[in-house]
Parts: structure tokens; sequence; C-alpha cells
């Protein structure tokens, strides 16, 4: 990428010295004075501080690597997460921790199973640096039309819960009878019946298989919890597993199926989706459990429904079960006990029918949600990728062109080294070498 006029392309180990945090106990991230970060935020509070100034905090391991956040003055940081010590005054640390969550650390990251990012990743990465005044006035942009686009966010926020509400009331409506009360009126004779899930399923729900997976594609692939957690079966969730898996097994998900999460938070456990996926494509993991409708009985899509119902999802909750510092739990007894208010075959197809017309309407808004926050993180990410482009701000020429800074630095940098090599040891310390 060519760089405006004044810019210079500078190594990140030349601005920031990167240290490893230091782990915490949760009795520790408690009650304190200081803010304590790890790589997803702030995730509690201690007495003691590592970080005396302002820092750039970028998670190191796990589903956080490649995180990036400005800690407070006084803040900890946990071993989940390295942090920046600013080295220079010739530099804005806000617009480099803007450019950083830019980079998009996450793709850059190491190991075959646990991705982390290292001081080793970072300290090489070549990064645009600007006019220290061109740096004000980009971080000012950013963090107007930020404001704007959270302000757009803010009136979305609202929308998934009111969703999720109307499902409901259309759910409970259905199972009242009275989405099919002129359909009743035709079939005066029609009476419903109260049953168990055990009594409409073929057999015992049954618990997946979790292997280890691996990171290379094969021919076996297991859902994720995520895969359901929506209550639609999203095939994206998924992990390579590198086992044969037996053609008749019951791992192998058919059309139909219905899985439902036996752990989870006390808010999703027991939520479920039906399997519209390909036959022999997709196996489920442990923390799941699949049935299969008896269909003479009752029809996936309606039994589908009455799982997920608020009447039933506050029985699961009720039921699961779980020691403290585990997810909750339900176990194959409580899915079989589940009951089931069960109408005829004919009024089942008339309910889903009617269900999922009256649901149609708020899918689509639902989706109309999901654009505009998906546009949303777009225009973040283009108003992130024209600011480091210099196409945010103007140019001011009067600006002193970064390449004097970076020989300040250079310069500063340089005088630290020979400053910190002429402090004396302290009494009593021994020099150890290392090869």
């Amino acid at each position: 990428m060519e760089l405006p006029e004044g810019w210079e392309w500078v190594r990140l180990d030349e601005l920031f010295q990167w240290s490893n945090g230091k782990g915490l106990t949760k009795q520790q991230m408690s009650n304190g004075k200081h803010n304590v970060y790890g790589g997803n935020g702030i995730a509690g509070t201690h007495n003691d501080w590592l970080c005396k100034e302002e820092s750039i905090v970028v998670g190191r391991v796990g589903a956080q690597c490649g995180n990036v956040h400005l800690a407070a003055p006084y803040s900890w940081v946990t071993d989940n997460a390295i942090y920046a010590s600013w080295r220079t005054a010739y530099i804005h640390l806000q617009f480099f921790s803007c450019l950083l969550s830019n980079l998009r650390l996450n793709e850059l990251a190491g190991g075959s199973g646990q991705p982390y990012v290292s001081q080793n990743i970072l300290n090489p990465l070549l990064v645009p640096l600007p006019p220290l005044n061109e740096q004000k006035r980009i971080v000012a942009a950013i963090e107007s039309l930020r404001e704007r686009s959270q302000k757009a966010r803010s009136a979305l926020v609202a929308i998934p819960e009111l969703c999720d509400k109307f499902r409901q009331s259309v759910l409970a409506a259905a199972f009242r009878g009275d989405l099919t009360a002129d359909w009743r009126e035709q079939n005066p004779d029609v009476e419903w019946e109260e049953v168990t899930l055990e009594e409409i399923i073929k057999s015992k729900p049954r618990n997946g298989y979790s292997p280890k997976p691996v990171d290379f594609p094969t021919k076996v692939k297991s859902l994720t919890l995520s895969a359901t957690t929506s209550g639609k079966f999203k095939p994206e969730y998924c992990k390579y597993i590198n086992e044969d898996i037996a053609p008749d097994s019951y791992l192998w998900l058919n059309p139909g199926d219905i899985l439902i999460q036996r752990s989870n938070t006390l808010d999703y456990v027991g939520t479920c989706a039906i399997y519209d996926g390909n036959f022999g494509e997709f196996i489920y993991p442990d923390l799941m459990m699949k049935i299969q409708v008896i269909e003479e009985k009752a029809k996936p899509d309606f039994v589908y429904y009455a799982l997920s119902t608020q009447a039933t999802r506050q029985y699961f909750k009720e039921n699961a079960t779980g020691t403290a510092g585990n997810m909750p739990k339900i176990n194959q007894q409580i899915v079989m006990n589940t009951p089931i208010t069960l109408p005829p075959i004919n009024e089942q197809v008339e309910i889903v029918y009617s269900i999922q017309r009256s649901l149609n309407a708020i899918n689509r808004i639902f989706q109309e949600y999901e654009n505009t926050r998906e546009w949303l993180n777009l225009l973040d990410r283009s108003i992130l990728a024209k600011a480091f482009r210099g196409e945010l701000v103007e140019q001011d020429p009067n600006d002193e062109p970064a390449s004097v800074l970076l020989e300040r630095i250079r310069t500063e940098r340089e005088q630290q080294t020979q400053d910190k090599a002429k402090k004396p040891g302290r009494k009593g310390q021994r020099t150890i070498k290392t090869q």
C-alpha cells in the first residue's frame, strides 16, 4: 500500500515494548481498586496494578486472541493477554489502538490447536505512522463517526427481544388452539390429548460424541453448540473430526431429527432445532441429544415448536441440574418426561402452517435487523480502513512529517538503551548470561 505524503512505515517494536500479563484467581479479581483486563476487556478488579500508564491490551490465547482494548492507567492485565509499554511521546496511543483493531490480529494467530498471538507475531508488523497532528485528527474523526454508528446500534438493541416476544406470543396462541379455531369449527369432534415426549419418539434421546477436532478438512464434520443456539440449524458452526464414523452410526444426522442442547447456560439449556441438512454430512456433539419423532403420531415441525414454547423452556430451566461453576444440564429422563399437548395429525399440520405464516413477517424483520447490524460492522471497518490509508481526513502540509518523528523515536530509544546499560545493578544482584 502506498502511503500518503508525510507518512512512514515502521515496525511495531520500534513503538512499543510488549509484556505478558500475570494470572489472577477469581477471588483476586473482585472488590479491588483497579480494573483487570483480559482478552475480552475488563474481567474484574484487583488491589494492585501492572500498567501505570494507559496501555494497549491484546488478547493472547483462545477465542479472544487478537482482541484489542485500551486499558486505563493503573490497570492489571491477566495472562490471557499481552500489553504494550508506551515507548515515546511522539505517537497517539488511541490511534494505534484503532490501527491494531483494524489489522484483525486473530487472523495472524499461530498454533495448530489453541490459537495465540505472541510478541514475536506483533513485533515485526509494519504499520503506517502519520504525523502526530494527523494521528489526532484521525482519532477525532473516528470517534465522531463511531458515535453515530453507536446511536444506530442502540436503536437496534430492542429488536431481538421484541421479535422473541412476538414469536412466543404466536406459539402460545398456537398451543391454546387460537390459530386453528376456524379449523376446529369445521372439525368439531377433534380432541387434544396430554402426553409426554417419550410417547411420541422412536427411542430414548442419545447424547452425541465430541472427539478432539483437527484444523484440516476431513470426511467427518461435527456440529458445535452454536449450530443450534439460535433455534435454527446453522451448518457453518462445525468442526472437522479425524475419525471414521460407521455409515450406520446413530451419530449421523437425518433430515427431521430434532437436536436438543442438554448443557448450556440456564437461558439456553434445552434449546432445540430441526436438522434440515443432508444425510451423512454431520454428526452431533456430546452436549446435544437427538430425538426422532414417530411421524404417525406427531410431525417433527410440530414437536419442534412445542419444545420451543415458553412453557417448555421454563420446564427445562426448572429441572436442569448442575454444581457450582458448571453449566446446567438436563438428562434423557427429563427430556422424555416433557409434557406435550398433542392434537390429531391433521390439526398439527394446520397449526404448523399457521405458525409459519405468522412468523414469516417477524422473520423478515429480524433478517433486516441482522442485515443492518452487519452493514454497520462493514461501515465501521470501512471507516478504519480509510483512516489508515490516509483518506479519512485531509493531510496538512504544515504537519511535521512522520520521518522526523521516526528519527526522534529512534534517537530516544537509543538513549534509553544507553541509560539502562549505565544504570548500576542492585547490591548482591547476579548477572545470568544466556546463550
